[in-house]
């Protein structure tokens, strides 16, 4: 327990949402097998949702407020096994959006400008 209490809690720890100069990178290796960049020029709206709606759900099951990220061209996503099982798709999606959900949402709006 001594060892695998810390170990999993430091996985949860290495979720990222990070605004770079080029765009928003988001890693988060619990739901996504691969990190997911999208440049700024590519970013059409980025709003407070409900639900995700047309989006693809990358919250890992939580529940309330998301940010919905709308892109103009299609991105490729690459879902971790586990989150592929659970949304009953394929490993490698081609979105137009995608939903998220960050622990601090006033500070994750207010760096992404919104």
């Amino acid at each position: 327990l001594a060892r695998t209490v810390p170990a999993r809690l430091h996985r949860l720890s290495r979720r990222w949402l990070v605004l770079v100069p080029a765009g928003v990178v988001l890693h988060d290796h619990l739901v996504l097998g691969e990190t997911v960049m999208v440049q700024k020029r590519n970013i059409t709206r980025i709003a407070v949702v409900a639900d995700a709606g047309e989006s693809a759900d990358l919250t890992g099951g939580i529940a309330g407020q998301r940010i919905a990220v709308e892109i103009r061209e299609s991105e490729k996503v690459v879902l971790s096994p586990i989150t592929a099982k659970t949304l009953g798709t394929s490993i490698a999606l081609h979105v137009n959006g995608f939903s998220f959900a960050p622990r601090r949402m006033n500070d994750a709006l207010a760096a992404l400008g919104q």
